[in-house]
């Protein structure tokens, strides 16, 4: 009896993109670029989950940011060092642009 095959939805791909420099070095401070990636998803989808829920009036805004602050503090737990200000602020676009 040979190996269980893994369903095709499990197995993982490799993928090549282009970051801004920027991010390749904040993943670099990570043990794992590739979880980096999938827990910076997984972030984005569950505070997206939490607006759509706040939105539709079935949560309320405190349980909401409470959530939210869960999920960033479990996303910046990846790191070993201190999470530059600078990276965790939001780019501000330039006006007219």
């Amino acid at each position: 009896m040979g190996r269980p095959t893994i369903d095709d939805s499990k197995k993982r791909k490799t993928v090549s993109i282009s970051l801004r420099q920027d991010i390749l070095e904040l993943a670099d401070q990570t043990d794992n670029k590739s979880r980096f990636f999938e827990r910076s998803v997984e972030t984005s989808r569950g505070i997206l989950e939490l607006m759509d829920a706040l939105r539709a009036g079935k949560a309320k805004r405190g349980d909401v940011l409470e959530e939210i602050e869960d999920i960033v503090d479990s996303w910046k737990a990846q790191f070993d060092e201190y999470l530059p200000y600078e990276l965790a602020e939001p780019k501000r676009r330039r006006a007219g642009g």
